[in-house]
Formats: structure tokens, C-alpha cells, sequence
């Protein structure tokens, strides 16, 4: 536009702009610029100055919409309203179709693997499953949707990135499959590909025995889509969101009012139905995005974390749900679930698959991959509080040394306790006593309680922080040091009671403690009469059972998962 009105003002360039501005015309935004600009030289509204060259430079007058003032560029804006939009809309037509998508986005797929992917090993049933695929047993058998060998890699500065590693498996029909994994692990780049939403790179895939490449058009018939992110329309309120999806669906006009009134229902959604969407709740929003995906019952129904957002009370009500769809639930729709929550898995999927770096590390039923992958039992022991005989004893005996002495002159308390505990050591060697590595009890000739000497010697050598200063009590102290006893007497006890795997896995506070025990013999009745032992001997305050959590077993998948951020 600048150009244009610069060569304009100019006698010797005038002509040449007069031929560019043809060219110049096919972009909108000239087009609407330059014919205001012509507009402002009129007068009152309707004697407009053209520039003429045909007999010498004149100049003439002529209306606002004559051809030579905007008339023409308004001609060209009516085209561009037509041509431009039909354009739009053929583009995003054929982007639909990944075929072509695939064919505008080449990347080197040899090279990725060669760029240092950090490969998990695939579990057995992982393989064996691949291969019921690969040999045409998961087609035959009736599999709604079919991955063999799937596979996308994407483009990035540092060089080609694979975000899915070759996934091969099956799923029936009225199955709930259960994707894990986290962030960037490759769950919703698979979602993608089944809908359409993007290429696969290599592999190949179908939906109700239609090729996602190829037939995506037919695929659409029968599948939903819930994406991680609503894509909702925040001026159309819930009622007009599942009429417009139930249109784009095909319901017919006879059915479109009761099966709307239906998703109000079946998602309590009826307080909300004339709310428009951008006012509704994150919690109100997935609802509606469940609800708009599983409008006009498809066969396959993808959900890409739908639970995100909501309270407790909404996300078992949309759990209900989803089981009366599966055939957990007597319905016939497959569906593929993405979550982070452990418990949605087991509560709705029938198999779970871990995704890490793009392949699937694992696949079975959340019992079987307890089984599997469970190491043993994990213990809950809370401790009982200090001994307060014990206390006394310790108080006593640290007093010995100078306590009072220690907290006055701001020094750390911990010295009245290193040599308390040097004395009760050199009390314990005088009288020959044996003790263990592990932190045994020992009851010296002066009565005091205490766990190993050596090891309370240690670590008061070896802290940094003085973490028992001069602020602290001495009864305080002393208790610390009587549950330090008990815990060392728990610990103790536990490997001479599981000698062929005991392991503490955390302490999270002085008074709680969490183990995994493994090994022979180890069952919950031989475990329960152990702790109650112990907990008759006054070692344990509470405890409890159980086996390796589902979570538990994701966090050692996911501990070897690279970070999908990093380039």
C-alpha cells in the first residue's frame, strides 16, 4: 500500500503503479487500504479525482464507486470473500487426509534411532502380542482397532525425535484399554493418528477394519474424540454444543432433541444446559467434552485424560459412565483411555499398557501387572511413641556430662549426646557385649537403653547441620534418641524375620516407616502374625499390608522415561 501511493505521487511512475496495482489487488488487505485512500480525496462524499494519462496528466472527477476510484477494489474484495474462503476450506479438507499430510512433512526416520533414544526393553507379553498381531490373529479374532507396527517421528532442531516406537496391539470390542505414562510419552501422538488428527510416519493402523491412511473419512463414522484440551466454542452454550455434534453426527432432525436431552442426563449436565461453555468449570467442561464425544454412540471412543479437573463426586459419576459404555457395562463402544490417575485405570481398564519413550513397555490387567511386576509386599509400620522410662534414663545420663552446660553456651546439645554415647560404648565393650551393625539394643550395666553407640557416634560425627542445637529440649532430644532405639529394634527384627529380602523404602517421619519385604515364605498370613509379634513386643504402633500398588509400579517404568522437553 505505502508503495503504491509513493509510486502514485510520482509523474514519472504513476503509469508502471497503475499496471502493478493489478498484482498488488490479489491481497486483500490492498485492496481495502488503496480504496480508502481514494475515498479520502473526495468531496462531500461524491466527486472523487482520478488521474488520468490517457491525453497528457489530468486529472478528472467521477463517483466513489466508479471502477476508477474503489468500485474496482471493491470487486476484487467480493471476489476474495469467495475464492479465498473456498480455499480455506479445500486446504483444510485435504490436510484431513494424513496421506497427503505425509507427503508435505518427510523427515529422515533412519536417522532418528540413531541420535542416542534412550530404548526400554520390551516386556514378554509386549512381544507376544505384537506377534498376534503381526500373524493376523488380533483381525481374525474381531479386534476393533488394530496398530501394527505404528510409528511417528517428528522434526526438531536437534534432528528427527521419535515420539511412538512401533506400537503393535489389538483391542476388542467393548474393551476399556488404559494408556499410562507421563508426560511426552507418546499417548496422545497416538490418539492422533487413529483420528486423523495427524500422520503416522510408518506402520499402519485400522479402525473397524478401516485404514487410518487412507479411509480416515469412513473412519470418522464410527469413532468419538475427548482431547486433552477442550475444544469447545465458549459463545455456544452446553445445549447448542451437543445439538451441533449431534447434526455433524448424522442423528437425524427426529432424534436430535431426545438424544441431546439424553447427554444432559447422562452426564448431569441439565443445571448447565443454557450456560454458555466459556463460563462453565474445568470440571463442567470435560463433562461436556465426554458427552460430545460419545454423542451419536460410535464403536471406538478415544479420551485423552478426560478426568482432568474434576472433584472426586464428578469423576466417579463420569467413571459410571464410561463402565456402562464398555462391555464392563454391557455396552459394545471400545474405548482407549489416557490418564494419570492409577486408580481411573483400575477401576476402568480391562487391559493397561506403560507407555516409555514412545513403545510400550508393558500390557496385561492391572492384576497381572501386579503380579508381575510386584517385588514382594509393601509394609506401613507408624511407630510407637518414645518410652518415656527410657527417656528419663537417656535425660539422666546426659546430664552426666555436662548438659545444662552444652545448651547454655550455645553450643549444640548433640556433644552431651556424642559422649553419652561414647560412654555407654566403652560401657558395652568393657562388658563384652556383642553388638550389630544394624543398630541392635543393648541394655548396659547402668540401665540405660539405647541402640548402637557406634552407629549414634557416627552419625553425630558425621552431621554438618547440628541439626540437635542449642534450641533444642533435652527431653526433646532424649526422645528422639529412645524412637531411634525402637526403630533400629523394628529394622532389626524385620531382616531376621524376612532374612531373603527386607528393604526400607522411605521414612517419611520419625514415627513412620514403609518396607518391602520378598522372598521365600513370604505371604500375607506368615506377615500379619510377624507384625502383630512385634507389635505385642511394642515395636510397632500400627501397620498394614498390601500389595505393590499400580502407582508404584508406573514410577519404575517411568523413572527410565527420557525428558520429552529436551531437544
Amino acid at each position: 500500500m505505502i508503495t503504491s501511493f509513493v509510486l502514485d505521487t510520482l509523474e514519472e511512475t504513476t503509469e508502471i503503479n497503475q499496471s502493478l496495482k493489478w498484482g498488488y489487488r490479489l491481497l486483500p488487505a490492498f485492496c481495502l487500504g488503496d480504496g480508502l485512500a481514494s475515498l479520502s480525496f473526495c468531496e462531500e462524499g461524491r466527486d472523487c479525482p482520478v488521474f488520468s494519462l490517457a491525453d497528457g496528466f489530468s486529472i478528472e472527477t467521477a463517483s466513489p464507486l466508479s471502477t476508477d476510484v474503489a468500485g474496482l477494489n471493491l470487486m476484487f474484495l467480493a471476489g476474495h470473500a469467495v475464492v479465498y474462503f473456498v480455499l480455506a476450506i479445500l486446504i483444510e479438507y485435504v490436510n484431513t487426509f494424513p496421506g497427503v499430510a505425509a507427503l508435505l512433512d518427510r523427515v529422515d526416520d533412519k536417522k532418528a534411532d540413531l541420535l542416542g533414544t534412550k530404548l526400554v526393553s520390551e516386556h514378554p507379553d509386549v512381544v507376544a502380542e505384537a506377534e498376534r498381531v503381526r500373524s493376523g490373529s488380533s483381525a481374525k479374532s474381531g479386534d476393533v482397532v488394530v496398530l501394527k507396527g505404528l510409528r511417528k517421528v517428528y522434526a526438531t532442531k536437534s534432528g528427527p525425535k521419535v515420539a511412538v516406537r512401533n506400537l503393535s496391539f489389538g483391542i476388542s470390542r467393548g474393551e476399556c484399554f488404559g494408556f499410562l505414562g507421563i508426560n511426552g510419552a507418546g499417548k496422545t501422538t497416538t490418539l492422533k493418528m487413529l483420528s486423523g488428527d495427524i500422520h503416522q510416519t510408518t506402520g499402519e493402523a485400522t479402525v473397524e477394519g478401516l485404514n487410518i491412511r487412507t479411509e480416515q473419512s469412513a473412519i470418522r463414522q464410527h469413532i468419538g474424540y475427548c482431547p486433552q484440551h477442550d475444544a469447545l466454542l465458549e459463545l455456544l452454550t452446553v445445549r447448542e454444543h451437543l445439538m451441533l455434534f449431534a447434526r455433524i453426527k448424522g442423528t437425524g432432525s427426529a432424534s436430535e432433541q431426545s438424544v441431546v436431552e439424553s447427554k444432559l442426563s447422562q452426564l448431569d449436565l441439565w443445571s448447565f444446559a443454557d450456560k454458555t461453555a466459556g463460563s462453565l468449570s474445568g470440571g463442567n467442561k470435560r463433562k461436556l467434552s465426554v458427552a460430545i464425544a460419545t454423542i451419536g454412540e460410535p464403536s471406538v471412543v478415544f479420551l485423552d485424560e478426560p478426568s482432568t479437573g474434576m472433584d472426586p463426586v464428578a469423576r466417579r459419576f463420569m467413571w459410571r459412565v464410561l463402565c456402562s459404555l464398555s462391555g464392563a457395562g454391557g455396552g459394545r463402544t471400545s474405548l482407549i483411555l489416557t490418564t494419570h490417575s492409577m486408580e481411573e485405570a483400575e477401576a476402568l481398564c480391562g487391559r493397561i499398557g506403560v507407555m516409555v519413550n514412545g513403545g510400550l513397555s508393558c500390557l496385561g490387567s492391572s492384576t497381572h501387572l501386579k503380579n508381575t511386576f510386584g517385588n514382594g509386599l509393601e509394609l506401613e509400620v507408624k511407630l510407637p511413641q518414645p518410652d518415656a522410662h527410657a527417656s528419663a534414663k537417656l535425660l539422666n545420663a546426659c546430664g552426666a556430662f555436662d548438659w545444662a552446660e552444652a545448651g547454655s553456651s550455645g553450643q549444640p546439645i548433640s556433644a552431651a549426646l556424642l559422649r553419652t554415647a561414647h560412654a555407654t560404648l566403652v560401657a558395652q565393650q568393657q562388658e563384652g557385649e556383642q553388638t550389630s551393625d544394624r543398630g541392635s539394643n543393648t541394655t548396659t550395666a547402668s540401665g540405660l537403653v539405647c541402640f548402637d553407640a557406634q552407629n549414634l557416634c557416627d552419625i553425630m560425627l558425621r552431621s554438618t547441620t547440628e541439626p540437635l542445637c542449642c534450641k533444642a529440649t533435652a527431653q526433646a532430644a532424649c526422645d528422639w534418641w529412645a524412637g531411634e532405639a525402637v526403630a533400629a529394634r523394628l529394622d532389626d527384627a524385620l531382616l531376621n524375620a524376612f532374612p531373603d529380602g527386607c528393604a526400607l523404602l522411605e521414612r517419611p517421619s520419625a514415627t513412620a516407616c514403609r518396607y518391602r519385604v520378598a522372598g521365600r515364605g513370604v505371604g500375607l498370613g506368615t506377615t500379619f502374625r510377624t507384625l502383630e509379634a512385634m507389635k505385642a513386643e511394642g515395636l510397632t504402633a500400627e501397620y498394614s499390608v498390601g500389595m505393590t500398588t499400580l502407582e508404584q509400579i508406573f514410577n519404575g517404568f517411568a523413572s527410565s522415561q527420557e525428558n520429552p522437553e529436551v531437544e
